[in-house]
């Protein structure tokens, strides 16, 4: 990151980062999620009005790669209906797509961080028939908590 960068207590367990240049900033910001210690470090940037007492740490993000999904659904498209169920998807990682043969997708998406993390989904196709996809969350944090959305659907028709 370079000399420039600087960490400065503003609160209690919060630190605020100075970045040397506007680049460094926005590469920290893509290449997460980020932990020490093992725990989870939440980013939020700088907007008018920020203070320490006033900071909420809502939503993390996070590469997921959605594994078992059937190879003709391996589009962008189907990327953006799987994270969008998840969270708020931020990018589908267009490179797992070029290889002839893909076998697991891979999205980018920004997850609420005060629900537990869904292991996989069922998927209907639009012939009605189902199948579990597994995901795979990216440097996670071995404190993050999983759970199994036994109920959770979702219907990809492309």
């Amino acid at each position: 990151m370079g000399l420039d960068l600087r960490f400065v207590e503003v609160g209690n367990n919060i630190l605020q980062l100075k970045f040397g240049s506007l680049c460094q900033l926005e590469w920290v910001e893509k290449s997460g999620p980020w932990n020490f210690d093992n725990n989870l470090l939440l980013l939020c940037r700088w907007r008018k009005g920020l203070t320490a007492a006033n900071i909420c740490f809502t939503h993390a993000p996070f590469w997921i790669q959605v594994w078992g999904l059937p190879f003709e659904y391996m589009s962008e498209e189907a990327g953006k209906d799987i994270g969008s169920r998840l969270g708020k998807v931020i990018e589908v990682d267009k490179r797992s797509l070029q290889a002839k043969q893909a076998k697991s997708l891979r999205i980018r998406v920004e997850i609420p961080i005060d629900k537990p993390l869904c292991r996989g989904a069922n998927i209907t196709n639009v012939e009605g028939e189902r199948v579990w996809i597994n995901f795979n969350y990216e440097r996670l944090p071995l404190s993050v908590i999983f759970v199994e959305y036994l109920g959770m659907m979702i219907s990809i028709a492309i």
